[in-house]
Formats: C-alpha cells, sequence, structure tokens
C-alpha cells in the first residue's frame, strides 16, 4: 500500500523544538544575549506584544525591510544612518537561530516518536513529506538501522553527501520540502557551480563559511518562513513535485501535526480527501479540514508510537481506514509518560503513574517495549506493565513473554494477575480493555 504522511510544526514542537511564536519570543532573548542596539530590542519587544506576531513576520520583514520605508518606520530605523547594516545582522542571526533551535530536539525523544512507524512499514511503501527542519526522522531511522531515502547519495569517505535526485528505491522516501539543518549550499572557490549538499557533522551557521574539503563556501540552505518563493531552485523545485507526485499515486494520506495553514499544502491534501482515504492527525479541536476527510483527534506522539503502525500491521486498505476511524483521541503527548515509564532513576510511584496514562491513552506498543518493563527489576513495574498487554499490537508475543518471565521468578502477585490475563485473553475473553493492576 502506498502511504503519504505529510507531517507539520506539531510534530516538532513535541521534540522540543520551539512553534513561530514562541521561536519569536525566544530570538528576542538571543538578540539580547549577543549585544543587539538597545533601540532595536525595544522595537522588537514592542512587535512581540501583538497576538499575531510570529517569527514567519518577522523574516518576511527583515527581507524587505532596505525596500519598505513603512517598515522602516514600524521598526524605528532612521534610513539615513547605518542601522539598516544591524538589520543585516538580525537576519543572519535569525538564520543561525533557527538552525540552532531545531537541532535542540532531544534524540531520545525523536527515537521514541518515530521508531514505531519506521520498523513497522513492512510491505507498504512510506512517504513522509514535511516542510519541517530538524533530523528527527533520520535519527529515529538510524536507530532502528532502517535505510531512509532523502534524496542524497552516500557520503563514503567525504564529509559531503551529494544530491542524486532519489535515484535509490527504498520502501521509505523522506522528502524535506523546505531543507534540513543539515543541508547547505555549496559552492566552490573555482568555478565549481554552487550546488546543495549535506554534511555529516552539521553546524549552524551565521553568514557562510569556508572549509577546506576542496575549499567549497558554505551558507545556510533552508527555506525559512515567508522565503517560499525559493522552492523554485533545486533541489527544492524536484522535492515539491516528489511530493505532488506522491499524493497522487498514494492509497492513504495521512497529514499530521499541521494546520493546513499553507494554501499549498491544504489543496494538496483536498484533491486527496477527494479520491482517497485522507485522515488529518491534530489535538486541536477544529482544525482546517477538506472535506470528506477523516479527523483523529490525537498528538503527533500518540499517532506514530500507537496508531499508524497499528494500522499498517492489518492486512487492508479498509482495515487500516477503520483502525484511524477508531481512534477517540488523546490529545496529550504519550513521550513524556513513554520516558517515564522506563526511567530506573525515577520513583516507583511515578512511573507507575506513567504506566497508567499509557494505559488510559489505549496505547498500542510492540512487544521489545513491554518486554523492557516486563523484565523491570521493580516488582510493581512488572505488575503494571502487564496492563499494557491487551492493547498491544504483539499482543500474543507479549503475553509469551509475560509467561516466560512468570516462569522464572517467586512472585505470586505477578504470577495471580499473569493468570487473570491469561484467562481474559482465551477464546471465550477474546481481549480485555480494564487495567489488570
Amino acid at each position: 500500500m502506498n502511504i503519504l504522511l505529510f507531517t507539520g510544526a506539531g510534530a516538532s514542537v513535541e521534540l522540543g523544538v520551539p512553534g513561530m511564536r514562541q521561536l519569536a519570543r525566544e530570538f528576542g532573548t538571543h538578540l539580547a544575549d549577543v549585544g543587539t542596539p538597545q533601540a532595536l530590542l525595544d522595537a522588537y519587544e514592542e512587535r512581540l506584544q501583538e497576538d499575531d506576531f510570529d517569527f514567519e513576520d518577522l523574516i518576511d520583514e527583515l527581507d524587505k525591510l532596505a525596500a519598505t520605508s513603512r517598515l522602516a518606520t514600524i521598526w524605528k530605523v532612521d534610513a539615513d544612518t547605518h542601522s539598516f547594516e544591524q538589520f543585516q545582522v538580525v537576519r543572519n542571526e535569525a538564520e543561525w537561530f533557527v538552525q540552532h533551535a531545531c537541532e535542540r530536539i532531544d534524540p531520545e525523544l525523536a527515537r521514541q516518536m518515530w521508531r514505531p512507524t519506521l520498523i513497522s512499514v513492512a510491505e507498504h511503501t512510506l512517504c513522509i513529506a514535511t516542510t519541517n527542519y530538524d533530523r528527527a526522522v533520520e535519527i529515529a531511522a538510524r536507530d532502528a538501522g532502517v535505510t531512509v531515502n532523502d534524496g542524497f547519495g552516500a557520503f563514503g569517505n567525504s564529509e559531503f553527501a551529494l544530491w542524486n535526485n532519489f535515484a535509490r528505491t527504498e520502501p521509505i522516501h523522506l522528502v524535506k520540502m523546505h531543507g534540513s539543518t543539515d543541508w547547505y549550499r555549496a559552492r566552490g572557490v573555482n568555478d565549481v557551480p554552487q550546488q546543495v549538499v549535506k554534511l555529516r557533522h552539521p553546524m549552524a551557521l551565521f553568514g557562510d563559511i569556508t572549509i577546506n574539503d576542496r575549499e567549497r563556501v558554505l551558507e545556510n540552505a533552508i527555506i525559512l518562513p515567508a522565503r517560499e518563493k525559493r522552492t523554485v531552485e533545486d533541489p527544492f523545485r524536484k522535492l515539491q513535485y516528489i511530493f505532488e507526485r506522491a499524493a497522487e499515486e498514494a492509497e492513504i494520506a495521512i497529514f499530521l501535526g499541521t494546520s493546513l495553514r499553507d494554501d499549498h499544502i491544504f489543496g494538496v491534501a483536498a484533491e486527496c480527501s477527494e479520491r482517497i482515504a485522507t485522515a488529518v492527525v491534530s489535538p486541536d479541536e477544529h482544525p482546517r479540514l477538506p472535506p470528506g476527510a477523516t479527523k483523529v483527534n490525537q498528538s503527533a506522539s500518540q499517532f506514530l508510537v500507537s496508531t499508524l503502525p497499528r494500522a499498517m500491521a492489518v492486512p487492508t486498505k479498509d482495515e487500516f481506514v477503520q483502525v484511524l476511524r477508531q481512534e477517540s483521541g488523546w490529545s496529550k503527548t504519550v513521550l513524556d509518560d513513554l520516558s517515564a515509564s522506563r526511567n530506573r532513576l525515577l520513583r516507583t510511584e511515578d512511573r507507575c503513574a506513567a504506566i497508567d496514562r499509557l494505559c488510559e491513552a489505549r496505547m498500542s506498543l510492540d512487544e521489545p517495549a513491554i518486554e523492557y518493563l516486563l523484565e523491570d527489576p521493580d516488582a510493581d513495574i512488572r505488575k503494571y506493565a502487564l496492563a499494557l498487554i491487551p492493547d498491544s499490537r504483539d499482543r500474543a508475543s507479549a503475553l509469551a513473554k509475560a509467561r516466560l518471565i512468570g516462569d522464572s521468578i517467586e512472585d505470586a502477585e505477578f504470577k495471580n494477575e499473569l493468570e487473570l490475563l491469561i484467562q481474559l485473553n482465551s477464546p471465550e475473553h477474546p481481549k480485555v480493555d480494564a487495567k489488570t493492576s
């Protein structure tokens, strides 16, 4: 089955990347830290008081400032002074800050969020299209041993990977429509034409930088908010085409963590909803919803860790759609509870409470995730972990693992709870919904 999964900023926010409004606030603090003139800081603080001002507005205004006298007035800039040079510095700071902020994601949370989906692709093909810059998918894929085709060739022995236009045929494509924190425009000093490359060791740039490898000059390659006009350049033009072609070839389309505010993305979602099963996954009560699309009221983490892997495990497209439509939803992130349940340095009470919340969210975890808790040295954690088995997508193997553990330990309470769980999962009781602990 061909699946299109578009992910927006909501998926990154759960991993620690600030949203556009929060990014603007944090950037104000950064400007103060780097010694920006007080007059600009005061003007920026005034703009932040406007409810609808965010980082996208900032980038747009910085780009237009030199040619727009009205904006110069708003920012209290005197065109007869050197203030415009200061704005060029602020623009360079803004470009650096986006890269810096998006590299701040928690790698462990990235692995927890994306690994279950990536290892569940199996016989499907999955196109992950995103306007996010962070490397969460790549981090999780490397951890899971899953190869993801992002349009670049292999690094080999070089610091650089070169664009190869998705020449490989892996079942998972990652289409980063606005670039990535490890993408750079590179121009050579000896008449080598400019090209977009990927670095093995990414770094946030202030302006551009010259490196010794073939004497390349690097500059930021990501498409910042309000600079969509640059998507007509390669490889971004090709990425837009690949995204639209993936939508045309998809049998299931999912739009996750996005408000669909972007008219182009909404248009693709609307076209999908006219001909194939289309889901919009959002914890928002009233998202912008294309006619005919299914609303799944879930956080990005709940969907990627539990719902989508469960849907990909069923044999038919109709059953896949049924899994999506049956979801009652859990709008909160599950990443904190997943982390807390596994953290053996926390108090038992806190870990058990986290497992309780995972049960309440009806998390469908795979057998290795449950096995880790079943093998915990804490007897209470082992007992609480039994409650995760009924909703597991690997219920039979998780139950078999619990039996092996029950046979190997002297824990009467665990054995009693396990026996009850086995009885409730007999043919007369095909599934138990209540927690056993």
